[in-house]
């Protein structure tokens, strides 16, 4: 028991004297000569392959012909404030780098992170990194901006990373990183743009993340994250993107889901959610789109789905949604795009459906739909695509679907219609 007890206090107080420690090094090592950052990007320049071509032509010294020469031009040779991609403060010292999308193929693993304490901004996107990322990228103790997106980085994200408290935007997407999300993540309190996507990580997503209140963007898709939402992502008020599709994700969705009233988009499509989609969604009074189409989902479509004015794109099909389409979706007047195929949706098609004057592109096949279609979907101007097939629909086709002339795809097959199809449609 005792010995338990002195690991609860032991553990904390060895994070806070190890953070400490680092930070005291980092702080050491901001006051750094002109030559120090110089040699520090040519290094790194110099373990990049070249391809055959001039690669950071303009990161060079300038020759010295003559040893008289003033002290100025003896600084403009060794100063890389002039350089592409570099930009520094009044005092001369490098603060951020911008080498995006400039065909540069190595690793990081020459890039001396401590010597340049006093970067804020790093963006190294586009370009064919690879190998890991390196542990002392923990030394950029100022570092606000970092994006390693579009790499060929691999490995796992060093939890180090955890330590860069300044930190605002963290872009690792579409590289080929592996194992889970390191907790330390959770310690980023000052970060509002987290995009993972596109990557080999798993496990399950951290309830640490809960803590990230400042959070508007949030990328976790094309992954293979498996678990349950947590129930703390609920505490991310400020959200107003959140993309977890094409996961292994399970479980329910979690009601405090709700609580992010800022949401403008949530895709969560292509997972194995399972049980009815929370009335707390009726919150989501900014939503423009909502995708949860190819799960598991059971139930009915809440009615409070209708208070989401300003939704325009919304997908739940292929799920296993049941009863009745809600009339409360005839309110939602922005709507373009409404998927509700391949569920075991009954009784009519509501024809509170023709109030949706945007309606674009409208499809229901694939149900267990009985009834005619609704003479009110003549009014839909705008439509392009009426995918009603395989339902159990029957009577006579409306004449005015015959007057809709944007529609370019009708599917009406695997239903008991009678009468002939209306004259404009032949």
């Amino acid at each position: 028991m005792a010995f338990t007890s002195f690991k609860k206090v032991f553990s904390p107080i060895s994070l806070f004297m190890l953070a400490l420690l680092h930070f005291s090094f980092v702080s050491l090592s901001v006051y750094v000569d002109n030559e120090t950052e110089t040699n520090a990007l040519l290094i790194w320049k110099a373990s990049l392959q070249n391809r055959n071509q001039s690669l950071l032509p303009s990161w060079t010294l300038l020759p010295n012909n003559n040893a008289t020469n003033s002290s100025n031009n003896q600084n403009a040779s060794s100063n890389p404030c002039s350089w592409f991609g570099v930009s520094c403060n009044h005092a001369g010292s490098v603060i951020r780098l911008n080498l995006t999308n400039s065909g540069l193929k190595g690793t990081l693993h020459e890039f001396s992170f401590s010597s340049l304490p006093n970067l804020s901004f790093v963006d190294l996107s586009m370009n064919e990194l690879f190998n890991t990322v390196p542990i002392d990228i923990s030394y950029l103790s100022k570092l606000k901006y970092l994006d390693l997106s579009f790499n060929n980085l691999s490995g796992k994200i060093p939890p180090q990373i955890g330590l860069l408290i300044n930190l605002e935007v963290l872009h690792l997407a579409k590289n080929q990183l592996s194992g889970s999300i390191p907790l330390e993540i959770g310690h980023l309190k000052s970060l509002n743009d987290l995009s993972l996507y596109a990557n080999n990580l798993c496990g399950c997503i951290p309830a640490s993340l809960g803590n990230l209140s400042y959070l508007t963007d949030f990328f976790l898709n094309s992954n293979f994250f498996s678990c349950s939402i947590p129930i703390s992502l609920g505490n991310l008020s400020n959200l107003a993107y959140l993309y977890l599709y094409d996961n292994q994700l399970s479980g329910s969705i979690p009601p405090q889901i709700g609580n992010l009233t800022n949401l403008v988009e949530l895709d969560i499509s292509n997972n194995s959610f399972k049980g009815p989609i929370p009335y707390s969604i009726a919150k989501f009074e900014k939503l423009t789109l909502l995708q949860m189409n190819q799960n598991q989902l059971s139930g009915s479509i809440p009615l409070e789905i209708g208070n989401l004015k300003s939704l325009i794109f919304l997908s739940l099909e292929t799920n296993h949604l049941s009863g009745l389409i809600p009339t409360s979706l005839g309110s939602l007047r922005n709507l373009t795009n409404l998927h509700l195929y391949n569920n075991q949706l009954s009784g009519t098609i509501p024809e509170e459906l023709g109030n949706l004057t945007s309606i674009i592109d409208l499809e229901l096949s694939r149900n267990q739909l009985n009834g005619t279609i609704p003479i009110s979907f003549g009014r839909l101007s705008g439509l392009e695509a009426l995918f009603l097939r395989d339902n159990q629909l029957s009577g006579p086709i409306p004449p005015g679907i015959g007057n809709l002339m944007k529609l370019t795809a009708l599917l009406l097959d695997a239903n008991h219609f009678t009468s002939f199809l209306p004259q404009n449609l032949c």
